[in-house]
């Protein structure tokens, strides 16, 4: 809880003119009737402070909660006087409102917990498993492992249950500690041998609330000893990801105390002589296998391991080969990125135009092989994964490629139609760099006439950028054609990289009306008629003869 608002301090301290974080509340515990002050402090404050215990609001009544500073310069500390369990043991919440309705720099604190303290009424020992009290040593075979818990009845917070082997402390190896149903259980799990023969065991509850001179404990006799053996809590099958706290318990038994080393396998380094080892803002550096080992006077344990893998969203590493890359049209050129991440990032190359983004590759390099304008524009590499379920990407520095080249058409030549008394308007798209010289020309087989820009009979707009880079549009009107000239015309384009020329056919029509049409579709009808008639009394009189003249045959013949 507390890495988690520095890490929401930090965040805002890198914005000026707004609220943020100078103190917040923390773990507070107090003795009944006794007063203790919850820190709370903003810079630039402007909105109001407020303060919640168990989400419930909580105003100022003098003499009970008042203000503990100046409240106008940021100070909303907050003074809890004559402390009562009933009524300020629980969680806290400190946060002051925008400092307008126009902003969004509300704060809010992390829950601090306030504990009235109450001293515990009982302890005793008993075996794990059983209700009554232990009667008697604790007595077990060499070789075996005991267990004896300590219970602690009440007490607020719960009470530190502190276990002797005779006068010296048990250092809390293999120590399970519980609270259920108001009492606090703290379990001890010894692997005994004859050795510890007569060894007092002895569980103390310590507590702010009690009396200095006030000693809470209970006390039985066993006669063992045992050499170091230690395991590492498993982790539970979840992803641990970058930025999070992990915690790796080694339970040890030994008797006398060991020291527990924690080892990473692939450094062979030392990192911790706990049991329990902590890695605060875990980041990928940490992934390896961790070792827990223990050692007494009766020597070294076996080895402990857990493997540790960290997996983080993608980090893009390389991308090149620079910002900004020039060719000429047909050359080549390949864009590489690198990322790092766990799992493995998959890659994918865009191309940004002004219509949305273009799938151009699903590897990480993108081979732009005889280059065309089309392929100018900008490039964006993206490495993805997907942690605890959310797909991350992460997103290059852009590559911006620049193409220059001669003019290039889309075709050689073109046809366009055009209704006799209208102007004809033609658009001829190019793409070239640098943009060409652009000239007209109105031709015919024995002379070819330049267009000038604006004239009686032809017009000769100003170029228009297309959509593309580096394309554009030239547009010729000719004004009133008619349709006994011959209408061929030629846009020739040239540049420092060479010159190219579309030829452009235009036909002049007649705009024909419905009566016209309607009569000749009747027309082609009846003459289509009239054929097939003749066609039939042409088949029938050609017949007709050849059976007179096959009737004639037969009369000869008899």
């Amino acid at each position: 809880m507390e890495f988690g608002v520095f890490i929401l301090i930090i965040q805002f301290s890198f914005i000026s003119g707004i609220q943020e974080w100078l103190e917040v509340p923390r773990y507070t515990e107090v003795n009944p009737r006794g007063s203790v002050i919850l820190p709370c402090r903003f810079n630039n404050k402007k909105g109001e402070c407020r303060w919640e215990r168990n989400s419930l609001p909580v105003g100022i009544y003098p003499g009970k909660y008042e203000w503990a500073g100046e409240v106008n310069e940021g100070d909303c500390s907050l003074h809890v006087l004559n402390a009562q369990l009933e009524y300020d043991d629980g969680d806290w919440v400190c946060q002051v409102t925008a400092s307008s309705y126009q902003e969004k720099d509300t704060l809010i604190s992390q829950p601090a917990k306030l504990v009235i303290r109450v001293a515990p009424t009982s302890v005793f020992l008993r075996m794990p498993g059983e209700a009554g009290q232990l009667d008697g040593d604790l007595v077990a075979a060499a070789g075996d492992e005991v267990d004896v818990e300590c219970v602690a009845g009440g007490g607020n917070p719960a009470p530190e249950l502190i276990w002797y082997l005779a006068d010296r402390v048990w250092e809390g190896r293999g120590e399970v500690v519980e609270r259920t149903k108001g009492e606090q259980v703290s379990r001890l799990r010894i692997p005994v041998t004859k050795e510890d023969h007569g060894t007092e065991v002895r569980c103390e509850v310590r507590h702010e609330a009690l009396e200095d001179s006030e000693i809470m404990g209970k006390s039985t006799n066993l006669d063992i000893h045992f050499a170091p053996r230690v395991e590492v809590e498993q982790l539970p099958n979840l992803e641990i990801t970058e930025g999070e706290n992990l915690e790796l318990r080694c339970s040890v038994s030994a008797n006398p105390p060991a020291q527990v080393y924690w080892t990473r396998e692939g450094t062979k380094e030392v990192v911790g002589n706990t049991s329990n080892l902590l890695i605060a803002n875990l980041g990928r550096a940490h992934a390896d296998t961790y070792i827990c080992q223990a050692r007494n006077s009766l020597g070294l344990s076996a080895q402990s391991k857990i493997p540790v893998s960290v997996k983080y969203g993608p980090v893009i590493t390389s991308v090149g080969p620079k910002s900004t890359v020039r060719k000429l049209i047909g050359d080549s050129v390949q864009l590489t990125c690198a990322a790092e991440g766990f799992p493995n990032p998959s890659y994918a190359w865009v191309q940004v135009t002004s219509q949305g983004e273009i799938l151009r590759s699903e590897t990480n390099t993108l081979d732009l092989n005889d280059i065309r304008f089309s392929d100018q524009g900008v490039y964006v590499c993206q490495a993805s994964n997907t942690v605890r379920g959310e797909r991350r990407i992460a997103k290059s520095e852009t590559i911006t490629v620049e193409v220059e080249g001669s003019p290039v058409l889309q075709a050689e030549e073109s046809n366009h139609y055009v209704v006799t008394g209208t102007d004809a308007k033609v658009e001829i798209e190019f793409c070239a760099d640098p943009q060409p010289m652009i000239t007209w020309v109105k031709s015919d087989r024995q002379k070819e006439q330049v267009i000038s820009t604006a004239g009686d009979r032809y017009t000769v707009d100003h170029v228009a950028a297309a959509d593309r880079p580096d394309c554009y549009t030239s547009t010729l009107t000719v004004k009133s054609p008619t349709k006994t000239e011959t209408h061929e015309y030629l846009l020739k384009l040239k540049n420092s990289h060479g010159e190219e020329s579309h030829r452009v056919f235009l036909k002049v029509g007649e705009v024909y009306s419905q009566q016209m049409l309607i009569g000749g579709v009747v027309g082609g009808c009846l003459t289509l008629v009239l054929i097939v008639i003749v066609l039939g009394v042409s088949c029938r009189r050609c017949c007709s003869s050849k059976d007179k003249k096959i009737k004639q045959d037969i009369e000869r013949n008899v």
